[in-house]
């Protein structure tokens, strides 16, 4: 596994790995995929809410080379991930994300926007359910013999947990609820009219 040099405890090794020593083709790699999933992304949902020409113009790019790169780097991030620290089970995740990647094709290409974006947000989602799962527990792994970042030594005190957990409860459903009623506000395509 990949991971980041430990001098003790807790303490990344800034002398021997520095911002350059983090820099690793699968590291590289996933940073692209990244990009050209949310990059894709963001152009599905321009075509979702854009009138032509500028609906057109987001479909010859998303077609012309950007949802396709998008798929097939992010299909090779995700096997190598898998084959490198994946479980079992997040096979299962693997195909569920290459099939919201498909289904976002083939929607691109039917001039179905809505599906389109919402095959990529099932995407990103079943991105975070692969990349925690097969990671999990660790946070950061280390690649030398000291212990590894894990969801049990990184986590805050009990104190600290419990206050973000009460301050979650109460502010998450605001959020929420600012987030649809921006969403209803702005739910029609954006027209020259406009």
């Amino acid at each position: 596994v990949i991971g980041v040099n430990f001098t003790s405890f807790g303490h990344v090794s800034a002398a021997t790995e520095g911002f350059i020593g983090l820099l690793n083709p699968r590291g590289l790699l996933g940073g692209l995929a990244f990009v050209l999933l949310f990059f894709a992304h963001g152009l599905f949902f321009l075509g979702l809410k854009c009138a032509d020409p500028l609906r057109r113009r987001v479909h010859q790019l998303a077609r012309g080379g950007i949802a396709p790169l998008a798929a097939a780097v992010g299909a090779a991030y995700l096997l190598w991930m898998q084959l490198a620290t994946g479980k079992g089970w997040t096979w299962l995740a693997l195909v569920g994300v290459l099939a919201a990647l498909v289904v976002a094709l083939v929607a691109v290409w039917n001039n179905r926007d809505a599906l389109a974006f919402y095959g990529t947000a099932a995407a990103v989602v079943g991105v975070g359910v692969f990349l925690f799962g097969s990671l999990f527990p660790y946070l950061l792994p280390a690649s030398n013999d000291i212990a590894s970042l894990d969801i049990y030594n990184a986590s805050a005190n009990p104190y600290t947990l419990k206050i973000m957990s009460w301050a979650s409860l109460l502010l998450a459903p605001c959020v929420i609820i600012g987030q649809g009623w921006s969403y209803w506000q702005f739910r029609k395509r954006v027209t020259v009219e406009h």
